[in-house]
C-alpha cells in the first residue's frame, strides 16, 4: 500500500511541475485568443484575471494573473478527482468522488447509490486493502486465504501455513501443528498418529487409540492391556504380546499369545497346543471329505464328559496331526519334554495307584531327536560292544535276540511313530512296516520312509494321513503327548463311561450290529447302505469295520490301510451319548491302567480298551483287550487323552 502511496504522489508532483511549465511559459504567449477570460482555441491559460471562473485553475490570484493548478490550491483543477485529491494528487478520503480504485487511499471507488465515491475497506470489494494480506482475505478481519495466497502469519491461511509470505498446504513433516493436525506433524486425518502424551481430539488420532483427558486436556495415552482396545504389542484386545495369553479363538501371532500355547495356521488361538495345524487340528466330525453330506468339523481337541460328571475326554481319537505337532514343537526330543514336565510336577499317578504315569527309568526310551540317534546325531554303544547307525542299531534290537538287550535306545522320533524297534514285545509284525505303503498314519516323505522302514513312499498325501487317527505307536509316546498336551491317557473305565449304559454307544443291542458280519472293501463313504444292498438291520454308517469304509481310493492293487481308516468322527450316527465319536470299532485305545508295574518299560504291562477295529477285530464292550507292554506297536492302535 505504501509503494501504490508513493507512485501515486510521484505522478502528482510530475502534474504539477507540467502545468507550472506550461503557466510560466503562457505568459509570453501572445498569440492566444481569450473570450471573458477563458480559454480559445487551445490556448494558454489568461495570463489576467478579475474571478476564480475565469481561471482553468479555478483560482485568480491576487495579482489579477490565473495560477497554475496544485495540489493545495483547495480547488478541484487539474486531473483531480475531487479537492485537492484523486488523479495525479494524494489519494482521497472516504466519501471523496473517485474515478478509480488508485484515486482513493482505501484503493476502493465504488458506487454506493450516490456516484463513485471512495469507500473504507470490505472483504468483498477485490481489492488488497485495510489489513488483508492478499485481496478480500487474510487479517483479523477477512477469511483466511487459500494456498498460493499472500501472507503474514498461519492464521492468515485455510491451510494454517505461512512459508515465506505465502499460504502452503501443510505436510506432515513441516514441524508444525498446523492443517488438520493435533500436535506437532501427528494426528488428523492426514498425518501419522501421535505418539502417548501428545495431543489429540478422537482415538483415531493417537497410535494407542486411545485419547482421553486424564487432567491436562486430551491426550494420547499409552497402550494398556485394560483399555479395551487392541494395540501396543496385543494381537487381540487386551491380550496377547506382553499382556495376558488368548482365550480360544482369538487372534495371535505366537504359540505364547494363547492360554492353550496354540496358535494355529489361521492365526488364532487353538483350544490346545496340539491342535494348531488344520489337517488333524480342525478336521474332525463328520461330512465333508471322507464323510457324507456337508462337514460338520471342529476342533479335533474338543472334549465332552466321560459320563454324567465326568472328567473331559477328547472326543474324537488323537490324530496324526496332533503328534505331528508335538514331534514338530518338541523337535523330535520327547525325552526332554517329560523331563520339562517333571520338573514341573505336571506328571500325576497311575489312577488309584502311587505310581507315575511316566516313571523317570523310562525315559531312555523316549527319542531325542527327529532324526538319527541324538541329538548330535550319534547313537552312543550298545553294551556288548556293538555299535553303528541309528538303523543298525534298530535291526539288532528288532530282528536280533542272541545280543544283550540294550537297556534304552537313542533312536529318531520316526522310529517311535512307526514300524519296529523293540525286540522285547508282544506284537511282532505289529502292522506298521510291512513293505506296504501307509502302514503307518504319520505320514513320512519318501526318503524318510525308505531310511527307516525299507517302506516305498505312501500312496496318499499327508494332508490325508494327519488327518485319520495316529497308531503305531507306544504307550510311553502316547502319554508323554497327552501329558505334554495339558491332560493324561484315558482310563479304561472312563471309556465305559463315555459309552454309557447301552451296549454299544449308539445304544443299540448287539443283535442290530454283529461283529461276526463282514463287509469286505465295500466303498463307504462314496456308497450308501441302499447300493450295498446290506439288510435294514445293519447299517455301515454306525462304525468303522472290517473295511466298511474307503476314503480315499486305492490305486491299482496296492494295500494302503489308511483308506479304510476313517478320519474321526465321520461316522457320527455311532457317536456315544455324550457325542464322543468311534468309541467303538476304528482302532482300540491306550490307557493309563498299568496291569503291571516295574521300572522297566520292557516288561510292565497295560490294558487297551476293547474297541475293536476296522480290520475286523471284534468289539467287546466295556472290556479290556489283553494286557500289553507298554513297548508295544500296533497298527490297530490309538488313543485318546482326558483333562483336569
Amino acid at each position: 500500500m505504501r509503494r501504490a502511496s508513493m507512485m501515486r504522489l510521484t505522478a502528482w508532483s510530475l502534474g504539477a511541475l507540467v502545468i507550472s511549465v506550461v503557466a510560466a511559459c503562457g505568459t509570453s504567449n501572445n498569440t492566444s485568443k481569450e473570450t471573458n477570460g477563458a480559454l480559445v482555441d487551445g490556448g494558454s491559460p489568461p495570463t489576467k484575471c478579475k474571478k476564480n471562473t475565469d481561471c482553468t485553475s479555478k483560482i485568480c490570484g491576487p495579482n489579477g494573473i490565473c495560477t497554475t493548478p496544485t495540489c493545495s490550491d483547495g480547488a478541484q483543477n487539474g486531473d483531480e478527482t475531487d479537492i485537492d485529491c484523486g488523479g495525479s494528487c494524494a489519494p482521497c478520503d472516504l466519501s471523496k468522488t473517485c474515478n478509480i480504485g488508485a484515486d482513493c487511499a482505501t484503493d476502493s471507488c465504488r458506487d454506493v447509490g450516490q456516484g463513485m465515491q471512495c469507500q473504507a475497506p470490505a472483504c468483498d470489494d477485490g481489492v488488497k486493502n485495510g489489513d488483508e494480506t492478499d485481496v478480500d482475505c487474510g487479517g483479523p478481519t477477512c477469511e483466511k486465504c487459500d494456498a498460493g495466497s499472500a501472507c503474514t502469519q498461519k492464521s492468515d491461511c485455510t491451510t494454517d501455513v505461512c512459508t515465506d509470505g505465502e499460504c502452503v498446504e501443510p505436510t506432515c513433516n513441516d514441524g508444525q501443528i498446523d492443517g488438520t493436525k493435533t500436535d506437532v506433524d501427528c494426528g488428523g486425518p492426514d498425518c501419522p498418529r501421535c505418539a502417548a502424551g501428545e495431543s489429540c481430539k478422537t482415538a483415531d488420532d493417537c497410535t494407542s487409540s486411545v485419547c482421553k483427558d486424564m487432567g491436562q486436556g486430551l491426550k494420547c495415552q499409552p497402550p494398556s492391556c485394560t483399555d479395551g482396545v487392541l494395540n501396543g504389542d496385543e494381537t487381540a484386545v487386551d491380550c496377547g504380546g506382553s499382556c495376558p495369553k488368548c482365550a480360544t479363538g482369538q487372534t495371535c501371532k505366537v504359540h505364547a499369545d494363547c492360554v492353550s500355547d496354540g496358535c494355529d495356521y489361521s492365526g488364532k488361538c487353538a483350544l490346545r497346543r496340539s491342535c494348531t495345524a488344520h489337517y488333524g487340528g480342525d478336521t474332525c466330525g463328520g461330512g465333508g471329505e471322507g464323510g457324507q453330506g456337508a462337514a460338520t468339523w471342529e476342533s479335533c481337541c474338543t472334549t465332552a464328559p466321560a459320563g454324567a460328571g465326568g472328567v473331559q475326554m477328547d472326543k474324537y481319537k488323537i490324530t496324526a496331526g496332533r503328534i505331528r505337532a508335538f514331534m514338530e514343537r518338541t523337535k523330535g526330543d520327547v525325552r526332554a519334554a517329560v523331563r520339562e514336565l517333571r520338573a514341573a510336577g505336571k506328571i500325576g499317578k497311575v489312577p488309584n495307584t502311587n505310581n507315575s504315569l511316566m516313571d523317570p527309568g523310562w525315559d531312555l526310551y523316549l527319542p531325542t531327536a527327529m532324526d538319527g540317534c541324538d541329538q548330535n546325531g550319534t547313537c552312543g554303544q550298545h553294551p556288548d560292544g556293538a555299535g553303528g547307525t541309528d538303523s543298525e542299531l534298530s535291526d539288532h534290537f528288532y530282528g536280533d535276540t542272541t545280543k544283550d538287550d540294550f537297556e534304552g535306545i537313542y533312536s529318531s522320533a520316526y522310529r517311535h511313530v512307526g514300524g519296529s524297534i523293540w525286540s522285547a514285545q508282544d506284537q511282532v509284525e505289529q502292522g506298521c512296516s510291512v513293505g506296504s505303503p501307509g502302514t503307518h498314519s504319520y505320514w513320512m516323505d519318501a526318503a524318510t520312509q525308505l531310511q527307516y522302514f525299507g517302506d516305498i513312499p505312501a500312496e496318499q498325501p499327508q494332508t490325508i494321513y494327519d488327518t485319520k487317527p495316529i497308531n503305531c505307536t507306544t504307550y510311553l509316546i502316547m502319554q508323554a503327548f497327552c501329558l505334554w498336551d495339558g491332560g493324561r491317557l484315558e482310563t479304561l473305565a472312563e471309556w465305559v463311561a463315555a459309552i454309557g449304559p447301552a451296549y454299544f454307544p449308539w445304544g443299540a443291542s448287539p443283535s442290530a450290529y454283529a461283529s461276526s458280519v463282514g463287509y469286505v472293501a465295500t466303498s463307504f463313504p462314496d456308497a450308501t447302505d441302499v447300493t450295498l444292498e446290506l439288510p435294514a438291520s445293519i447299517s455301515i454308517e454306525y462304525a468303522n469295520f472290517n473295511y466298511s469304509y474307503q476314503y480315499p481310493t486305492l490305486a491299482d492293487d496296492q494295500y494302503d490301510y489308511i483308506v479304510f481308516l476313517s478320519a474321526p468322527g465321520r461316522l457320527p450316527k455311532g457317536n456315544g451319548p455324550w457325542g464322543h465319536a468311534d468309541l467303538a470299532y476304528s482302532m482300540f485305545e491306550t490307557t493309563s491302567d498299568i496291569t503291571t508295574w516295574s521300572t522297566s518299560p520292557k516288561s510292565a504291562r497295560m490294558n487297551w480298551a476293547n474297541n475293536g477295529s476296522w480290520e475286523g477285530h471284534g468289539y467287546g464292550s466295556k472290556t479290556a483287550w489283553g494286557s500289553n507292554y507298554l513297548l508295544d506297536k500296533y497298527g490297530k492302535t490309538s488313543g485318546r487323552c482326558v483333562y483336569p
